[in-house]
Parts: C-alpha cells; structure tokens; sequence
C-alpha cells in the first residue's frame, strides 16, 4: 500500500516502490520515458476475513494507478480486482499482455 511504501527494507515488495524502481533500471538501460506505456492487471480480493477492514488487492490496484499517473506513464489497459487469481504473460515482441484465469477465460490486451 502506498502507507507501507516507506519500507526502506525490501522497496520491491511494494506496488508503488517497485514501479519507480523499474522504471528508473528501463531508463538507466536507455529507453525513452517518453515512449513508457502500462497494462496492469490484478488488484483482487481472493481471500476474505471477518475482521478485515482493509482490501489489500484495491488497495495495491490504486497504489499502481496513482504512482504510474505521478510519473506521467499512461494505462493502456487494465484488468482490475475481482475475487480470482490471474496469470499474466507478456508478449515484448508484439506489445501483448494475455491473462489467464481459470474461470474467466482469456483476455489479450
């Protein structure tokens, strides 16, 4: 979340830390921010608990949505929250994401 962020112990473990760190190492290897764009997929509730008064899943899906936008980097796709897990595999080659799940199918963005 963007609270825990702060984490100077593992800043990868964060959504937003992570983000400025990989943005910062695709820089350092010589792309353009100019030419930066995101498909974020995740963000969901698969596990709920009776006392649970924070939704870690939203909470992560909003921490990516606001630090992409602080960094000026545009969604081009999203495939946000729910309760089920997804897999996501990239395509660099043709700029594809695919998510996979299991009980809602295929989604090429």
């Amino acid at each position: 979340s963007i609270e825990r962020s702060n984490n100077k112990d593992n800043p990868l473990k964060f959504a937003d830390s992570a983000i400025e760190i990989a943005v910062n190492r695709l820089l350092e290897k010589g792309c353009k921010k100019n030419r930066l764009v995101a498909k974020i997929a995740g963000g969901s509730s698969m596990f709920h608990f009776d006392n649970m008064t924070i939704n870690i899943g939203e909470n992560n899906a909003l921490a990516v949505t606001k630090k992409l936008g602080e960094m000026r980097i545009p969604i081009l796709a999203s495939d946000l929250g729910g309760d089920y897990g997804r897999t996501v595999e990239f395509d660099i080659e043709k700029g594809t994401m695919t998510i996979i799940t299991a009980f809602h199918g295929v989604k090429v963005m």
